[in-house]
């Protein structure tokens, strides 16, 4: 059961409770990092459902590199963006990405044309309703991340995972 009514709530609380690198005991910042392993107390017991589908949030540089990694494991991906014109480049740059054929150095037009039915877009977070993950990577800013978890928690599936991409470190985040 996640203890929190909202990703807002949850962040606050990690803002407040993870200890930096700098102040916590080698053991205790260690244990933050490894959310998801399993232990000896019944974490990670049963089988995981197979990962189905993939929705991301953001179609910059981080955004269509997710796309393009879940694309390569012929896992359907819907990107999705605000912008129109970042996710055109979003869905370019994926595309280009899954079809690189590191030999030639080239784009390989058979990859491309393999992979391109794996990937959707979409300007509406309502369309990644049915995705299994969500990955966000949207702009280093606070109140626009927090409004992105909101408009997904109204979508979402119960059992979905919505994951996050945060470079700065929560503490530093501009306004």
């Amino acid at each position: 059961d996640f203890p929190f009514d909202t990703y807002a709530e949850f962040l606050s609380h990690i803002k407040q409770d993870v200890p930096s690198e700098d102040t916590a005991p080698p053991n205790e910042s260690a244990k933050y990092q490894r959310i998801g392993e399993s232990d000896q107390a019944g974490l990670g017991q049963s089988t995981p459902a197979k990962l189905q589908t993939a929705g991301v949030v953001g179609a910059g540089i981080m955004g269509s590199g997710i796309a393009a990694a879940h694309i390569k494991r012929q896992i359907p991906v819907t990107i999705s963006d605000s912008s129109t014109e970042a996710l055109q480049k979003g869905v370019r740059n994926t595309l280009e990405e899954v079809a690189f054929d590191r030999a030639t150095k080239t784009t390989n037009s058979t990859k491309l044309l393999e992979f391109a039915p794996f990937l959707r877009n979409t300007n509406q977070l309502s369309e990644l309703a049915s995705s299994d993950l969500v990955i966000e990577a949207v702009i280093e800013k606070e109140p626009i991340k927090l409004q992105v978890y909101e408009q997904l928690e109204a979508v979402m599936q119960p059992d979905a995972i919505l994951a996050t991409i945060i470079l700065s470190g929560m503490a530093d985040w501009s306004q």
